[in-house]
């Protein structure tokens, strides 16, 4: 990365994807394929862990950018693989399994439940529509659930659970309110 022309600050936000992507994955330097890296990507945007300047917002961005173009330079990634991780990002969609294991449900039965309801209305539905479903269904219901009481084993919650898992949803992931 010292020979990329950029800014010091990227170059370390760039040293920082590469070593975090190997710690996180559990892999060594050889391991870093584009699957892998996009993983990263990907997690690191969904739970806003992203490397941000001053007054920048992290939520929702890939900046992961240049980590992806020196890596693809130097070869590490196959021939026929995106030169930017952009263009990667917009070569497909993702599966419903991937659209519910981003979340890593811990219940089996659950995520079968899960994976069978999107299923089903995956075929009146777009693919933004059907990611958006499984963001709420998925992502802000059933995760939220499974972080606030990890043995729950079905969806039926009591009133008492359902309001502390209200309260979730009201709190930003800055900690702050949402009115």
């Amino acid at each position: 990365m010292q020979a990329s022309r950029v800014h010091p600050l990227h170059h370390v936000a760039g040293l920082f994807d590469v070593a975090a992507a190997l710690t996180t994955e559990g892999i060594a330097f050889a391991g870093i394929t584009p699957k892998a890296f996009l993983h990263y990507a990907w997690e690191s945007r969904d739970h806003g862990l992203c490397f941000k300047g001053r007054g920048e917002q992290a939520w929702g961005l890939f900046p992961k950018q240049l980590a992806w173009q020196v890596l693809h330079a130097m070869g590490q990634f196959p021939a026929g693989t995106p030169a930017t991780l952009r263009a990667a990002l917009l070569s497909g969609q993702r599966t419903l399994e991937e659209l519910v294991d981003r979340y890593q449900v811990r219940h089996r039965g659950v995520r079968a439940l899960l994976l069978a309801y999107l299923e089903r209305r995956s075929a009146e539905l777009d693919y933004s529509t059907l990611d958006q479903l499984s963001r709420s269904l998925v992502g802000l219901f059933w995760a939220k659930v499974e972080d606030l009481a990890p043995g729950q084993a079905d969806l039926r919650l009591d009133a008492e659970f359902y309001g502390r898992w209200r309260e979730t949803l009201d709190t930003r992931r800055d900690g702050g309110r949402r009115h």
